[in-house]
């Protein structure tokens, strides 16, 4: 459900394909088995969703850091992608998105992330900036407050891209 289970699976990135399925018989570093995972807290609705994972799904990253998915699975699986969030004009996080057996599809755009990380930077960047100013009085209204500003001199905020790309599979 929403905990995790087990370690992280890190794939060596001179393996640009990995197999995540139902078995429990892992064969190198390219596969990772969820058979394997033994969990006291599993719930019967999610024992059955295992149960059909099968073959599972395929993730390959392609070019600079963009991540497609193959359903090897003979059942859908279920992904959140604010790639194909934005894809469906749909608001990020806004639901899961059905990828059929045999549907070869683009799940993360490294790119795109790029873009939104700078984009919420610049956001909270400027929310910083009007409050600092607002504290110094400097932005008249029922939130300002005068008189202290001069210990806030200036804030920075930097956010740099994680060179780790989380995938969520459902």
């Amino acid at each position: 459900m929403d905990v995790q289970v087990g370690e992280m699976f890190k794939v060596q990135s001179s393996c640009p394909l990995v197999t995540v399925d139902g078995y429990v018989d892992p064969s190198g570093g390219d596969r990772f088995c969820l058979g394997q995972l033994s969990n006291v807290h599993r719930t019967a609705a999610s024992h059955r969703a295992r149960l059909h994972i099968g073959r599972g799904v395929q993730l390959e990253c392609r070019g600079e850091g963009d991540v497609w998915m193959r359903c090897l699975s003979d059942h859908s699986v279920f992904v959140q992608s604010f790639y194909l969030d934005r894809e469906a004009g749909r608001a990020p996080g806004d639901g899961v998105h059905k990828i059929y057996p045999g549907a070869y599809i683009k799940v993360f755009d490294l790119r795109q992330c790029h873009r939104q990380m700078q984009q919420q930077a610049a956001a909270a960047q400027a929310a910083v900036a009007t409050q600092a100013a607002a504290v110094a009085g400097a932005i008249p209204g029922p939130n300002s407050v005068g008189g202290i500003a001069p210990a806030v001199s200036e804030y920075h905020l930097s956010l740099s891209p994680s060179p780790w790309v989380p995938v969520c599979l459902l």
